[in-house]
């Protein structure tokens, strides 16, 4: 008789729950609310706590070894088995994040058959008030990015596979990060979400958040390569629309 990993089998359970739990609940608030005159309001102040502990429950999801996180068919093992693709999808958690982070966006591009898509890990150190452009942790992290780029390279042609070029995806100070990295010659594009700084550069396209009371809008961006959608900060990792957003600018950017 086939035994059964009763805890694995919990987990599965729990997930379940969670996510028609909270997609019921989630419906039900914007149908009710977010057309009405009081909508922004209530996203800002309503919305904003639930998609924290969304956040939370990600990030205890992303407390594995990078190695044997394979959620969403994240960080394939056997390139030689994936189909053909010259283009490779990069995620870029921010402060105080992890790579649970990706788990939701991760899956819509797995069902719309984006990828492959890999993770790195900032190690979670960078604190918002102490990681400004010229401190050490934010120099570190981007040599990180940089070193993981190099060591996906190597390893495309280690298994005599022709390596890709890549889309960076980051959110916060991830976007940051694959703003200073959008020169190198391997680097097609990169997507910005909640990065809302002044950027002018053809291969970024930022993504800003409506409600965004951590990092405002940039009013002042390229209308051709920025948009603003109906969510908040972490919202943005969350928010359907910017999930459709994210795949169509990677399926673009596969097509040029």
């Amino acid at each position: 008789m086939e035994r059964v990993d009763v805890r694995q089998s919990q987990l599965t359970c729990l997930d379940t729950f969670y996510e028609r739990g909270v997609g019921c609940i989630s419906s039900a608030i914007k149908t009710i609310f977010c057309k009405s005159r009081i909508g922004g309001i209530f996203i800002e102040f309503v919305c904003a706590p639930l998609t924290f502990f969304k956040s939370i429950y990600h990030y205890l999801k992303g407390r594995i070894p990078l190695e044997k996180f394979h959620v969403n068919d994240l960080n394939p093992v056997e390139l030689g088995s994936l189909k053909p693709h010259s283009v490779a999808i990069i995620y870029i958690h921010g402060c105080m994040a992890n790579i649970g982070t990706w788990i939701p966006l991760s899956k819509k591009m797995k069902e719309e058959g984006v990828g492959p898509g890999f993770t790195l890990d900032l190690n979670g150190k960078a604190l918002p008030w102490n990681y400004d452009d010229s401190s050490n942790r934010y120099c570190e992290d981007i040599n990180v990015v940089k070193d993981k780029l190099d060591e996906l390279k190597a390893k495309y042609e280690k298994e005599g596979l022709q390596a890709p070029k890549f889309i960076i995806v980051g959110h916060s100070r991830g976007g940051a990060i694959g703003h200073e990295i959008a020169d190198r010659y391997d680097v097609k594009r990169v997507i910005s979400l909640g990065e809302g700084r002044l950027w002018h550069h053809d291969k970024v396209y930022d993504i800003e958040g409506k409600y965004d009371a951590l990092v405002p809008p940039c009013s002042q961006q390229a209308a051709t390569h920025r948009s603003v959608l109906r969510a908040t900060h972490l919202g943005l990792l969350y928010d359907k629309s910017v999930h459709q957003k994210v795949v169509e600018l990677c399926r673009e950017t596969i097509d040029l």
